[in-house]
């Protein structure tokens, strides 16, 4: 009894607006039991949709290569039976937690985290929100003449425009990222000449 109220309450949440990607989801997992063999199944584990591609985690890099060309087939079957359409999967053994065994009964843990990777990667630093523009703007520039400095003490300089220049950048391409976006979009990209002249 108690079981089946659960189900029923989760199953209401679920249904709220913002609960989606949760649908989602838990669609995928559904019909990618259906569409793949059991060898297949035991070795994979769909992670989470983002912009309509579907992660997959796979028990090697192995498994990772060989579904990946045959994703296409696969991606064809997941849409046929799915509400809505996916453009792509992607397989990759970096997600892969051999000690979950039913992987099924952590579909909350598998859909939030991604989430929460986007964020701390769109802000590293837990910095308060500072509400003074001036402030904000003084806070900008501290970090960037600090980024300047750190470049310049280390000597780093682009040899063709004279900026200051990370070291990776000109171990790279010998020259800043200005310099070598300037000289690939002459090359890729020739000015295109009038002819009526």
């Amino acid at each position: 009894m108690f079981s089946n109220s659960l189900k029923n309450i989760l199953h209401q949440i679920s249904q709220q607006p913002g609960w989606e990607q949760y649908r989602q989801h838990c669609e995928v997992i559904d019909c990618w039991q259906k569409i793949t063999n059991q060898k297949i199944a035991q070795n994979t584990r769909p992670m989470y949709i983002s912009r309509q591609v579907l992660w997959v985690a796979t028990s090697s890099s192995v498994w990772a290569q060989d579904l990946s060309l045959q994703r296409y087939s696969l991606l064809k079957k997941l849409n046929s039976k799915l509400t809505f359409t996916l453009t792509d999967i992607r397989f990759s053994p970096a997600n892969w937690k051999k000690s979950s065994d039913n992987w099924a009964s952590d579909r909350e843990e598998i859909v939030i985290k991604p989430q929460k990777a986007l964020d701390s990667a769109k802000n590293p630093e837990d910095e308060p929100k500072i509400d003074d523009p001036k402030l904000a703007i003084q806070k900008s520039l501290e970090k960037i003449k600090a980024r300047i400095e750190l470049s310049t003490q280390s000597g780093c300089f682009c040899p063709q425009c004279g900026s200051p220049t990370p070291a990776p950048e000109l171990e790279r391409w010998k020259v800043c990222h200005h310099c070598i976006a300037h000289k690939w979009s002459l090359e890729y990209r020739p000015p295109t000449q009038n002819k009526d002249k």
